[in-house]
């Protein structure tokens, strides 16, 4: 039995990765793979994306 890891209740798909953002370099940077609520990288700070 194969279980999905889920981030943001969305299961990870083939050729992603979970990725967890602690501090930032760049505020205001956009994200390469934007979700509806994480747009910039300042939406990200501790929590969980994927990229």
């Amino acid at each position: 039995m194969m279980h999905s890891i889920l981030v943001h209740h969305v299961p990870l798909g083939p050729n992603t990765v979970r990725v967890w953002v602690d501090t930032m370099k760049i505020p205001n940077s956009f994200l390469w793979r934007p979700t509806s609520n994480i747009i910039v990288i300042d939406d990200a700070v501790d929590t969980t994306t994927v990229e």
